[in-house]
């Protein structure tokens, strides 16, 4: 959906009739920001004010201040309308170098907070679809053969012909080419040869129905633990966007571990896992996990700070203002979700 329609669409649920100045100036605050908004760090930032997130002064009025800056007459105190405008910025950013990041940002968040766009979910799966899906490559290579006799074109009784410069110039432009597209046929052969071992690596994975990280066959692991497990070995196996079939291996795998719970709430879910495998989990994905906006994997972090089980919840509850107890989902999805994580925490 083009910028223009998405935003007039969104817009009129808190303007009725907005004016063609006022969408003018919005579209062009929105061109502004996307330009401005052009990291991971600044990403969550947008991400923490679409889903009114913790985020301080400052970072707020950074963003207000594209708007401010094109029409004196925005205002600043209207949350809602600052909110939809962060959402549409990520719409817009969604096929741009970051779009994988924020594909799996909103795929994650949408999951735990309520987000103002009904279609920003649905826009987000087609950039993920768009990323992870098969290319087929070009691997031929054009060659532009260099001319026959060229000695003798250049030079004859040892003195160079008249044509020769010209020759000389045509023929070092040929080499120049050639030697380009024989460094991207490499590079191709380069990417082609990372698929084609990450494909062997998640065929082995799942052939061998087995944990990488804790040396058990599925059937000794409980689904809960399998959710912390498998989502981080597919993530360890493959580079991120990952594979387009990813949640369909994910599926796959954990109808092979022990079946315990058909839903679970985040707070048993963290409390029933192993110390040792929250230990794994913080080291490998969860490395400033509340900054990054990493929900699973802060409550990790925060679990393995105090000493009992529950006594994380306070600290959770502030940063994120939702209630673990309160949040509940299948075993499925807190895997793919667990593996959002992960390839979030890959890209930033």
């Amino acid at each position: 959906m083009e910028l223009e329609k998405l935003f007039i669409k969104c817009y009129k649920r808190i303007c009725l009739s907005p004016t063609r100045e006022q969408i003018t100036s919005r579209i062009e605050g929105i061109n502004a920001a996307k330009e401005d908004y052009d990291n991971s760090d600044e990403i969550m930032e947008l991400l923490k004010i679409y889903y009114k997130l913790s985020l301080t002064q400052e970072k707020k009025d950074k963003f207000v201040d594209c708007f401010y800056s094109i029409d004196q007459t925005f205002d600043e105190q209207n949350e809602e309308e600052i909110c939809i405008l962060a959402g549409c910025v990520l719409a817009n950013m969604l096929y741009g170098d970051n779009g994988a990041l924020i594909a799996y940002f909103i795929k994650l968040l949408e999951q735990f907070f309520d987000g103002s766009i009904e279609e920003l979910p649905d826009l987000a799966n087609n950039a993920i679809i768009n990323f992870t899906k098969e290319q087929v490559p070009d691997m031929q290579v054009d060659i532009h053969n260099l001319e026959n006799n060229l000695e003798e074109k250049i030079a004859q009784e040892g003195n160079f012909t008249e044509e020769a410069p010209e020759i000389i110039a045509e023929s070092m432009e040929k080499i120049r080419v050639n030697f380009n597209k024989a460094i991207n046929y490499i590079k191709n052969l380069q990417k082609e040869n990372i698929k084609c071992q990450e494909k062997i690596q998640v065929l082995s994975w799942i052939m061998g129905e087995s944990s990488n990280l804790i040396r058990k066959p599925l059937t000794e692991i409980k689904d809960i633990e399998g959710v912390l497990i498998l989502g981080m070995e597919l993530a360890d196996l493959v580079e991120a966007p990952g594979p387009f079939s990813a949640e369909a291996f994910l599926h796959k795998m954990l109808t092979k571990c022990e079946k315990t719970v058909e839903e679970i709430t985040l707070t048993d879910l963290v409390d029933n896992q192993t110390e040792a495998l929250q230990n794994i989990a913080n080291e490998k994905y969860g490395k400033n996990a509340a900054d990054n906006i990493l929900p699973i994997f802060t409550a990790i972090k925060l679990s393995l700070d105090v000493d009992e089980k529950k006594a994380w919840l306070s600290a959770f509850r502030k940063i994120y203002r939702i209630d673990p107890d309160e949040i509940i989902f299948s075993v499925d999805i807190w895997l793919r979700l667990v593996y959002f994580e992960c390839m979030i925490a890959k890209l930033i």
